[in-house]
C-alpha cells in the first residue's frame, strides 16, 4: 500500500478488518475508510462474506474472503483463532455489525458509520432486533469509535468506552497522480453531487433546483456522480422533468471522479437522514472546492461554518448557490484545503489510529 508522507509511525501490529463488500468490485464508503485506517498499522488483513472462499491482495491489504453460507461464523472464528495463535500482536477491527457479533472473542475496536438501530428503523425496518444486535457488538466491543458525534448520539447506549475520530479523505492514500490530489486553478460551470442514488440522499431537492436554474442560468448544470438502487427511477425523472442540466452519471471510477472534483465550482451534499459524517463534504475541501450540504445529521460537524449550510427545501439551497455562483459566498481553494489539512487530514487520523492500536496492543497484554 503507498503509504503518505507522513513522520508519524505506524503501529507494528496486524489488524483484521471486518468489512462488507468485495473491495475489487465495490470499493467506496467503508472500504476506502479501511484503507485510510490500514495506513496506521504495520500489517492489515481484510475479512468479508461473498460467494467463495477465496484469498487476494487489494491496494497492499490481504483480502480472506469467507464463503457466505450457514458455517461461515464457524469459519470467521477458526480463522481468528488461528492468526492470534501465529500473531500475538493481532488487533481485530470490526466495522460489520454481524461478524462483529458472531466472533466469540472480544472485539479490540469497533468502527461506528451510523446507528445500526437507527438508520434501519429511519429506512423503516423493526429496529428491536437491529438494537439487540448493535448494543450486543458495543458491549463485546473493547472501544468503540465513531465517527462523528451524531454518530454517536444515534448509536444505541453503551457502557463500552468511546472515542471520536473524523474520517480523513481517502484520496490521500489512493494512487492519483500529483495534480489530481491538489487540484486545478479552473473550474466548470456545474455543481457536483456524489451521492448514493438512494432515498436518504435527498435528492429530489437537486431536481428542484436545477429546475430553477434552467431558466435563471441556462448553461450551469447539475452532475450526479454515483450508484444506487434509485439511479434509473431518477434519470427518468429527470428525463420526464425536461431536466436536460441534469445530469446521473452513476459509478464513476476514481481517477474519473477526481478530475469532477478539481473542476467543480461548487460541491453540494443534500441528505435526508442516515448520514454519520458527509465524506463527500471533506472530499471537496481536499480538492479546494466550495462545499453547500443540508443542515442535518453530522453535515454540521465537518463544514467550514454554519453559512454553508442549507435547510432542505429548494429556496433554501437556491439562495446558498447564488451566493456561491455570485462570490458572495465562496470560499478560496487555500482555505478549503488548509480547513481539509486542519480538520481531517491523513498525517493527524494516522496518528490518532495508531495510538489506539497501540493501547489495543497493550490492553491485550495486561
Amino acid at each position: 500500500m503507498k503509504q503518505a508522507n507522513t513522520k508519524t509511525k505506524a503501529a507494528e501490529c496486524r489488524v483484521a478488518y471486518f468489512g462488507f463488500n468485495d473491495p475489487r468490485h465495490y470499493a467506496r464508503g467503508v472500504e476506502y475508510v479501511i484503507l485510510t485506517q490500514a495506513t496506521a498499522c504495520e500489517r492489515a488483513l481484510y475479512i468479508f462474506l461473498g460467494p467463495r472462499a477465496e484469498v487476494f491482495r487489494w491496494r497492499g491489504m490481504v483480502c480472506i474472503g469467507l464463503k457466505k453460507d450457514v458455517f461461515w461464523p464457524v469459519r470467521l472464528n477458526l480463522l481468528i483463532r488461528a492468526l492470534k495463535a501465529r500473531h500475538r500482536e493481532l488487533v481485530v477491527h470490526g466495522h460489520n455489525y454481524l461478524m462483529s457479533a458472531a466472533l466469540l472473542a472480544r472485539v479490540d475496536l469497533f468502527t461506528v458509520h451510523d446507528g445500526l438501530a437507527y438508520l434501519k428503523k429511519a429506512m423503516g425496518s423493526p429496529s428491536r432486533v437491529y438494537g439487540a444486535l448493535e448494543g450486543l457488538v458495543y458491549r463485546k466491543t473493547k472501544t468503540v469509535h465513531y465517527i462523528s458525534d451524531y454518530a454517536r448520539s444515534m448509536a444505541v447506549p453503551t457502557s463500552a468506552r468511546g472515542t471520536v475520530i473524523a474520517n480523513t479523505c481517502p484520496r490521500e492514500v489512493l494512487t492519483l497522480p500529483e495534480q489530481e490530489q491538489q487540484g486545478t486553478a479552473t473550474t466548470g460551470d456545474y455543481a457536483l453531487i456524489v451521492r448514493s442514488i438512494e432515498a436518504r440522499a435527498g435528492l429530489d431537492l437537486v431536481l428542484d433546483v436545477a429546475e430553477t436554474f434552467r431558466a435563471e442560468q441556462p448553461g450551469f448544470r447539475f452532475v450526479v456522480a454515483g450508484k444506487g438502487p434509485l439511479l434509473e427511477a431518477y434519470r427518468e425523472k429527470a428525463q420526464q422533468r425536461a431536466l436536460g442540466n441534469v445530469e446521473f452519471l452513476g459509478y464513476v471510477p476514481d481517477n474519473q471522479l477526481a478530475a469532477l472534483y478539481q473542476h467543480a465550482r461548487v460541491v453540494i451534499v443534500p441528505a435526508l437522514y442516515g448520514e454519520g459524517f458527509g465524506l463527500p463534504v471533506v472530499e471537496g475541501y481536499f480538492f479546494g472546492r466550495t462545499v453547500l450540504a443540508s443542515n442535518v445529521c453530522a453535515m454540521p460537524e465537518v463544514i467550514y461554518c454554519a453559512d454553508f449550510l442549507f435547510e432542505n427545501d429548494a429556496a433554501s439551497l437556491t439562495s446558498k448557490l447564488r451566493a456561491v455562483l455570485d462570490g458572495s459566498l465562496a470560499l478560496d481553494a487555500t482555505t478549503c484545503r488548509d480547513h481539509y489539512a486542519r480538520r481531517f487530514g491523513l498525517a493527524r487520523y494516522r496518528h490518532q489510529f495508531a495510538t489506539l492500536y497501540r493501547e489495543a496492543l497493550h490492553a491485550g497484554a495486561a
